[in-house]
């Protein structure tokens, strides 16, 4: 009977198959799905080499080669996927977070603009009544837009704007 592998006190090793099933599952892949990548890659492992690592108990070693091989797999460097799941999952949040406010800024951006373009260029509003839907803009930033083109041209008021340019929405000019 094998001796099972002594616990050790670090964890990494622990933490390291928990990432290891976290990417797998992230990735939409079944523990023979990843065995086979890491064959192809050149580092064979069978699928039910992977199971262990993930749920054995005592769980299986992976060895720096296969760590290697996981961390290409994953398209990341070993440092990262050596970062527990949890963590991991807090940073791809954050990543996710930043990008969202990206676009939101980016889609206040293009809708100032496009309201300045409307105000400056009245005959455009056809245009915009056939493509604009105003469902898709979060109203905070229809205000904070209309709130700019007022201080911008002299205190207009929504009615002030090209059809096409007018909201459904009754307070946003704060009435």
């Amino acid at each position: 009977m094998p001796r099972p592998n002594p616990a050790r006190p670090i964890g990494g090793e622990a933490g390291l198959a928990r990432r290891i099933a976290y990417e797998r599952q992230r990735a939409g892949m079944s523990t023979e799905s990843l065995a086979k990548r890491m064959t192809d890659l050149g580092c064979p492992i069978n699928q039910s080499a992977v199971w262990k690592i993930e749920n054995g108990d005592p769980p299986r070693r992976i060895t720096y080669d296969e760590a290697l091989a996981f961390a290409q797999v994953f398209g990341m460097p070993l440092e990262e996927l050596s970062v527990p799941p949890e963590l991991a999952a807090d940073q791809e949040a954050l990543k996710l977070l930043g990008e969202f406010r990206q676009s939101r800024q980016a889609m206040h951006d293009a809708f100032y603009r496009l309201a300045e373009h409307a105000v400056t260029h009245p005959r455009t509003a056809s245009v915009l009544e056939e493509d604009l839907s105003w469902d898709d803009i979060p109203q905070d930033v229809v205000r904070d837009v209309f709130a700019k083109l007022r201080e911008r041209h002299g205190g207009a008021t929504v009615a002030d704007l090209p059809p096409g340019l007018r909201p459904p929405r009754d307070d946003v000019d704060g009435q």
